[in-house]
C-alpha cells in the first residue's frame, strides 16, 4: 500500500512540474479561467469553477443533520421524570469541488474563438499546490443582530473531483436556527474554497523603490496599530502606501499588463512584510474579520488574487531607514490563489 502512495504522490508531483503554466496569460472563457502551458501555448488548463454537496449513488445530497437531547433523571419516585436537558446536534456532509463535462468542452470552443485559433487544446484542471476551505455561516444572535460565524475550516484536496468529509458538534440552538435556515430557499451557509496554484509570470520592464522610513510614517504600520491584518485590508495597505509615495513602482513600454504587474508587486510586498497567521491562532474578534474577508470574496471573487483570504497577516519586523529597489525584468515563479465557493 505504501509503495502505491509512493508512486502516486511522485506522478503527482511530475504532473505538476510538467503543468507550468503563464499565470499572467489567462483568458476567462464560459466562466472558467484557462491559462496556456509555458512549454505548449496551443495548450490550455483550467480553473474549477463549481463546488456543491457531493451525490451518492441515488443523486441524494451525503448529508445528515441529527440533533439529540441528554436528559437528566431525578432521584426517587421521578427517577423516570426529566428536570434537566441538554444536547445539541451533529453536523456531517460531504462536499467537493468540480468541473462539468459541459462546461470545459464550451469552454474549449469559446477558448477557440476568442484567440481565433482551432488548435489550442483544453486539457484537463489546473494541479492545485495546496487548499484550504472555511464553512460560514450567518445567524441570528440573542439580541436578533445578524451574526458571522466561522463554523469550521480546514485543508482541501488538491485533485478535482475529491470530496471532504465535515462533521462537527453544534449547541442546542444554534442547531435549531440552522435547522430553519434550511427551510428557505438558499439555506444561509456558505463554503469557500481558497486554492493556491502556481506558475509563471510574464517579465516586466518595472522597477519598485522602498522607501522603509516613509513605510514607518504609515498609519496603518506605527507601532502597536494592528496586530492582525486580513487580505482585503493589506491590499487597501499597499495602495496607500502607494499614494504616499512610501513605494515609487517605474514601467516603461507600452505593452504592459498592469494588473498583472501590480499583482507581482503586492505577493513580493506581502513576502517582506509579513507572515500568515491560521484562523485558530488568531484572538476570536480577528476571526470576526476573517469572516468578513470570506463575505467579501464571496460578493466579488479575484480569480487571480495574490493574497489569501483565509486566516490573517501579522507584519513582520520591518526596516527602519534606507532604500530597497527591486526589478521584474524577468520572468519567476509566483503563487496565486483561486477562490470557488
Amino acid at each position: 500500500m505504501k509503495k502505491i502512495l509512493l508512486i502516486l504522490f511522485v506522478s503527482m508531483v511530475h504532473l505538476a512540474n510538467g503543468q507550468q503554466v503563464l499565470v499572467d496569460r489567462g483568458v476567462l472563457a464560459e466562466g472558467l479561467w484557462c491559462f496556456p502551458l509555458a512549454s505548449d501555448t496551443l495548450s490550455y488548463y483550467y480553473l474549477p469553477n463549481e463546488a456543491s454537496l457531493a451525490l451518492d449513488d441515488k443523486q441524494h445530497p451525503e448529508f445528515s443533520l441529527i440533533r439529540y437531547v441528554i436528559t437528566n433523571a431525578t432521584s426517587g419516585n421521578q427517577a423516570n421524570s426529566i428536570q434537566q436537558a441538554g444536547g445539541g446536534a451533529i453536523l456531517h456532509f460531504l462536499i467537493q469541488y468540480n468541473t462539468s463535462d459541459e462546461t470545459v468542452r464550451k469552454a474549449e470552443e469559446s477558448l477557440t474563438e476568442i484567440l481565433q485559433n482551432n488548435s489550442i487544446k483544453l486539457k484537463g484542471p489546473v494541479i492545485f499546490e495546496q487548499g484550504k476551505y472555511a464553512l460560514v455561516s450567518s445567524i441570528l444572535s440573542k439580541d436578533g443582530k445578524k451574526q458571522n460565524l466561522l463554523m469550521a475550516s480546514g485543508s482541501a484536496p488538491v485533485l478535482e473531483g475529491s470530496k471532504i468529509a465535515l462533521s462537527f458538534e453544534m449547541e442546542p440552538e444554534t442547531s435549531k436556527l440552522l435547522l430553519e435556515s434550511f427551510k428557505m430557499a438558499t439555506p444561509d451557509i456558505s463554503i469557500v474554497f481558497d486554492m493556491e496554484f502556481a506558475g509563471l509570470s510574464d517579465a516586466f520592464n518595472a522597477e519598485m523603490e522602498i522607501d522603509w522610513s516613509q513605510i514607518q510614517k504609515n498609519q496603518h504600520i506605527k507601532a502597536g496599530v494592528k496586530a492582525y491584518y486580513i487580505s482585503a485590508e493589506v491590499d487597501m495597505l499597499y495602495n496607500d502606501l502607494r499614494k504616499e509615495s512610501a513605494i515609487i513602482l517605474t514601467t516603461s513600454g507600452e505593452d504592459i499588463e498592469m494588473q498583472a504587474l501590480i499583482n507581482r508587486v503586492y505577493e513580493k510586498l506581502t513576502d517582506l512584510f509579513f507572515k500568515q497567521v491560521e484562523p485558530e491562532k488568531v484572538p476570536p474578534v480577528v476571526k470576526e474579520d476573517i469572516v468578513n474577508g470570506f463575505e467579501k470574496v464571496m460578493k466579488s471573487i479575484s480569480k487571480k488574487s495574490p493574497f489569501s483570504a483565509h486566516g490573517a497577516y501579522k507584519l513582520k519586523e520591518l526596516k527602519t531607514e534606507g532604500h530597497s529597489k527591486m526589478n521584474f525584468n524577468s520572468r519567476a515563479t509566483v503563487k496565486r490563489h483561486h477562490y470557488i465557493t
